[in-house]
């Protein structure tokens, strides 16, 4: 008889009241969890844009012949693509930035390009390299102009690039450092109005690099940059749920159906266990786990039924008799029918009863017997 069973029985008959108010809460949670499962709808959360627009800025220019020299006539216009420019032959430069903005919808916005020439000078920290010091110098703004989707706004303005190497330097000077030194062009472009629907208001900006030595200057031959402004919302998708969602609600009401059907058959059909048989079934289920540990020490036999001459001594487990008979050099003899294990060593009889209920007796004469039926 399986004992963890009986055990379990047993705590639903006694509290089985409280046992069957579980159960029914188990089966009623069990409904409401599968009746959601089946009826909800069940969403997918994305991120989507839901507005864009591209702001795109692109640089060109020439380089105009104003001096003397063996290579080009005056007036010659040098155009982009050389790999450098000499002062002494072209030391200005006339520049042109093409602004444009579109948008996925539509567009509105007034816009101002403001044009700088940025020096930095960089220096390592512990930090990694930092900027140790920065300066603007504008160049004239093209004022407010209204823009609206797909247009062009073009800026042309000149760079006089000897002047502003001479104002670099004297910054240079003053600070008296000048250790991985920058120079750039950018242009900020600020805008403000309407975009897809939407207010909006902010700066972009859009830098090429402006290399100057003591004899000639160079700019990249790729001049033209984008930035992508994307705004996102939260979308939900329907969609059809895991399998196992609907799955585990549905086990979980079968489970708790089938666990109240087999408590209330219980309650009609099985009675309460006594502890007293219980704590038998556990001795025996004890002495029979000991049994097959010390099973090399133990031989079958049969209970001597004249015990007058032999002096008895009960022994209070298996484990004890085993050890007894270890040390006395016999063998433990185990007497299945009078559940009974024994060691006859001279005059004397020690003997260990398999079970709490067994009826092995001294008599008044000195004889030991056993219950037939046990």
């Amino acid at each position: 008889m399986n004992l963890t069973k009986i055990k379990i029985r047993n705590f639903a008959l006694k509290n089985y009241k409280v046992v069957f108010a579980v159960f029914s809460l188990m089966l009623i949670a069990s409904l409401f969890f599968t009746y959601n499962a089946y009826t909800e709808t069940t969403y997918r959360t994305d991120q989507v844009i839901s507005s864009s627009y591209t702001h795109s800025g692109n640089y060109e220019f020439t380089a105009p012949v104003t001096e003397k020299n063996p290579l080009y006539p005056l007036g010659t216009k040098l155009e982009m693509g050389k790999p450098a420019y000499f002062l002494s032959v072209s030391p200005t430069m006339d520049m042109s930035f093409t602004y444009s903005l579109k948008a996925t919808d539509s567009a509105d916005v007034d816009v101002e390009l403001k044009p700088m020439i940025v020096a930095t000078a960089s220096g390592s920290t512990d930090d990694g390299k930092k900027t140790f010091w920065q300066k603007q110098f504008p160049i004239i703004s093209s004022g407010t102009q209204e823009l609206t989707n797909a247009e062009s706004l073009i800026y042309r303005f000149k760079i006089d690039i000897p002047k502003t190497e001479s104002m670099v330097r004297d910054v240079q000077d003053q600070i008296k450092y000048s250790q991985d030194m920058k120079i750039e062009l950018v242009t900020y472009v600020t805008y403000q109005g309407i975009i897809n629907g939407k207010t909006v208001t902010g700066t972009e900006q859009f830098p090429i690099p402006l290399t100057i030595t003591s004899s000639y200057y160079q700019m990249p031959q790729k001049l033209d940059g984008k930035k992508i402004i994307d705004t996102y919302e939260t979308r939900k998708t329907p969609i059809d749920p895991p399998f196992l969602s609907k799955a585990l609600p549905l086990m979980s009401l079968l489970f708790s159906f089938v666990l109240l059907v087999l408590l209330v058959i219980c309650k009609k059909g099985c009675t309460i266990v006594a502890q007293s048989r219980i704590d038998e079934f556990e001795h025996k289920n004890k002495i029979e786990n000991e049994y097959s540990q010390f099973k090399e020490w133990i031989s079958n036999g049969i209970f001597p039924n004249d015990t007058t001459l032999l002096t008895k001594i009960e022994i209070k487990s298996l484990q004890d008799i085993v050890d007894a008979a270890v040390d006395m050099n016999e063998r433990v003899i185990h007497d299945a029918n009078a559940r009974i294990f024994f060691v006859i060593h001279g005059s004397l009889l020690y003997y260990f009863r398999k079970s709490k209920s067994n009826n092995l007796f001294i008599s008044d004469d000195s004889q030991m017997g056993y219950d037939d039926g046990l």
